[in-house]
């Protein structure tokens, strides 16, 4: 009952509708709670707390289940994607918060855990995209298409048709227009929005975090 209640948190979080998800997800942890605190399984619920939090940028409420979700995962899986995962939405926060140094740090521990699971898979380009956004906020411009031509190259083949793909390729025509190339821009640009107007349409992106 509370891993369905779980996912249907996590489709009322898809479609927007955050009261129907915080109410879904509040019930799937009153009862792992009670069944099982402490578990994986709560922490996942954790985690689903955190990214509705997120979403209303209730950054307060956000980061203090992901910290409970991590001290779950830290302990009972450590070296895991889940932890990884906690990892990159702690940096999120901290990058909302023009944290760059926790945020970077946040992301580099996400890399290197999820590195060590499996190298240049999937798992990678979440936190090298992210990474590309620290740079770029602090004018390491080389440093910052590096880490989005990373992400992008992993993005082509796992996500070709997604959110985070075209978030990537808008950040890196950030970084090549930063180097006055403005044909390639463009096209990161073109190709990006065009991403994001097939699979988001009536999305707002308010920030570049994958």
């Amino acid at each position: 009952t509370a891993q369905s209640l779980r996912n249907l948190g996590q489709l009322a979080r898809d479609r927007g509708e955050l009261d129907l998800a915080d109410d879904y997800y509040h019930r799937s942890l009153t009862i792992v709670e009670k069944l099982a605190p402490g578990s994986i399984e709560f922490a996942r619920t954790l985690k689903g707390l955190g990214h509705v939090a997120l979403q209303r940028l209730d950054l307060s409420t956000a980061e203090s289940h992901y910290r409970q979700a991590l001290a779950i995962y830290t302990k009972l899986a450590p070296e895991s994607h889940s932890a990884a995962d906690c990892f990159n939405d702690l940096g999120n926060i901290a990058l909302q918060r023009d944290d760059l140094v926790k945020a970077e740090s946040h992301y580099q521990e996400s890399l290197r855990i999820n590195t060590n699971i499996a190298p240049a898979s999937a798992l990678l380009a979440p936190a090298l995209g992210n990474l590309g956004t620290v740079a770029a906020r602090r004018g390491e411009t080389r440093k910052s298409e590096d880490y989005y031509r990373r992400a992008l190259a992993i993005n082509r083949i796992s996500a070709p048709r997604s959110v985070a793909i075209g978030m990537t390729l808008l950040g890196l025509g950030d970084a090549v227009w930063e180097e006055g190339n403005a044909v390639e821009a463009e096209e990161h640009y073109r190709e990006g929005l065009a991403i994001l107007e097939a699979v988001a349409p009536e999305a707002e992106v308010h920030s570049r975090l994958l």
